[in-house]
C-alpha cells in the first residue's frame, strides 16, 4: 500500500503515476493498473456531473465519492494512495471538510493554494491531516483566471507559482501537483522544492504525472485539453454498444436462448 511517507520519498527516484478515480469500477481498474496514486478529483463536476467547472462540487458530492473509490481499493494487494480534492465549498470550514472526506477513506486531501486554499492547507496541516498542494493553473479560482488558461508565462506569474509552490511546502505539504504551466516553469518548480511534483500539462520534467481517467479513456467527449493524451475511445465504444443493444431489442434478437430463464 502506498503511503503518504512512500510518495514523499520519491522525490527524484522515479516518476510518480497518479490518476483521478470518481467510483468503484474506475477505482478498481487503477488499482489494477498498479498506479501510484489515486485522486477523487473535483473535476467530477466536469466530467461526471455535467457542471461547467469545479465551483459547484460540494462536499456531499466528495463525500459520496470518495467513499465509492475507497471501496472500489479496499480489495487490491498493493492500493495507491487515496488523496480527495477539498472542494471550494469546503473551504469555510477547512478542517471539518478534511475531516469528513478522511472520514470517507481518504489518506490525505489536496487543496488549491488559492487566497482562501493557502490558509485552509495551513489549518489542515495543523491539524495532522497530511495535505497535497496544487498551483499554477487552479480551476477553482477560474473567474479570477479569466479562464482555462496557460499560467506562469511572464516572469513576475512564474515567481509567483515558484513562490506559491515553496510557500506550500513551509506550510506542509507532502507533495504538489502544477497544472498547466510552461515546461521550464513546471522544471523550475521541481527544482525549488525538495517535495514531489506531479505535473498535469506541466511537461514531462515534474517528479510524476496525472491525468483525468475520463479524458484519457475518451470518456468525456466535450472538450479535450492539449496536455491529455488520449489512450482509448471508450466513448465511442459505449455508443456503440448501446446501439447495438437498441437494434438488437427492435429485431427481436434479444433477449435470446441464452439470456432467457
Amino acid at each position: 500500500m502506498s503511503t503518504v511517507y512512500d510518495i514523499r520519498d520519491r522525490k527524484g527516484k522515479g516518476k510518480i503515476v497518479a490518476i483521478t478515480a470518481f467510483d468503484y469500477p474506475t477505482a478498481q481498474w487503477c488499482a489494477a493498473a498498479g498506479v501510484d496514486i489515486v485522486l477523487v478529483g473535483d473535476s467530477l463536476g466536469n466530467v461526471a456531473h455535467g457542471l461547467k467547472d469545479t465551483t459547484g462540487v460540494t462536499m456531499e458530492m466528495m463525500e459520496l465519492a470518495t467513499r465509492a473509490v475507497a471501496r472500489g481499493l479496499a480489495g487490491a494487494d498493493t492500493p495507491p494512495l487515496l488523496v480527495a480534492d477539498m472542494p471550494l465549498s469546503g473551504m469555510a470550514e477547512p478542517v471539518k471538510s478534511a475531516e469528513r472526506l478522511m472520514d470517507a477513506g481518504a489518506a490525505a486531501v489536496k487543496v488549491e493554494c488559492h487566497s482562501a486554499g493557502m490558509n485552509a492547507l495551513r489549518a489542515v496541516h495543523e491539524a495532522n491531516i497530511s495535505v497535497m498542494a496544487h498551483v499554477g493553473l487552479m480551476p477553482q479560482d477560474i473567474e479570477r483566471l479569466g479562464g482555462y488558461k496557460l499560467q506562469g508565462k511572464t516572469p513576475v506569474a512564474a515567481h509567483g507559482i515558484i513562490e506559491c509552490a515553496r510557500a506550500a511546502e513551509r506550510e506542509g505539504a507532502f507533495s504538489c501537483v502544477i497544472e498547466k504551466v510552461p515546461r521550464m516553469l513546471g522544471a523550475e518548480i521541481t527544482r525549488a522544492v525538495a517535495i514531489p511534483t506531479i505535473g498535469i500539462g506541466a511537461g514531462p520534467d515534474c517528479d510524476g504525472q496525472i491525468l483525468v481517467l475520463y479524458d484519457i479513456l475518451g470518456i468525456f467527449r466535450e472538450f479535450r485539453p492539449k496536455f491529455a493524451r488520449r489512450y482509448a475511445e471508450l466513448g465511442k465504444e459505449a455508443v456503440d454498444a448501446i446501439t447495438r443493444y437498441g437494434e438488437d431489442v427492435q429485431e427481436g434478437r434479444f433477449p435470446g436462448a441464452g439470456e432467457s430463464y
